[in-house]
């Protein structure tokens, strides 16, 4: 596999007949039925899979794989991850990102002071957070999109227009 990124995270079986409760990381659905090869990730090890059908429950989705049609075929499944090939989810929308994308960018303040490279983006009840490692050290930053001047990934760096006072940079 080229690059690989996740884009859910199973967290228990629904039903008996092979259904899985999934944590999304893409925006839409629909993403999800445009992949052509999906692999669950336990570990180190991936098995490839097929997406069959994809349904919402509230904020999870429901994945059906074909072949795996019990309860019992999907069960050592819980707390593995969903992941593909970077390639075949697309471009985000004119403006938006996905996190995977994000990941690995040098993040500098709108003023030129280099803060660290992005390591995270964590999901909190207030919004989306930047988890930045400035050398060795956490920098958390909200990932409000107000904050985000420009993503530029053909140089690698992501630019946030920081209120006075967000960091210490002494």
């Amino acid at each position: 596999m080229q690059r690989e990124v996740a884009v859910g995270a199973i967290s228990r079986t629904h039903g008996l007949r092979g259904e899985l409760t999934v944590v999304p990381y893409l925006p839409d659905p629909t993403y999800y039925e445009r992949i052509g090869d999906f692999y669950i990730k336990r570990g180190n090890s991936l098995k490839e899979v097929k997406l069959e059908r994809v349904r919402t429950k509230g904020e999870f989705l429901l994945l059906k794989f074909f072949g795996l049609d019990t309860i019992e075929a999907v069960q050592e499944f819980k707390g593995s991850l969903i992941v593909v090939e970077r390639e075949s989810i697309g471009e985000a929308p004119e403006g938006e990102y996905f996190y995977f994308d994000l990941i690995g960018l040098k993040a500098v303040s709108n003023d030129g002071l280099e803060l660290g490279s992005i390591e995270d983006i964590i999901e909190t009840p207030a919004g989306q957070i930047f988890v930045i490692n400035r050398d060795g050290t956490e920098l958390l930053v909200p990932a409000a999109p107000e904050l985000v001047e420009k993503v530029d990934r053909d140089r690698g760096t992501i630019t946030l227009n920081l209120l006075e006072g967000m960091i210490d940079d002494t």
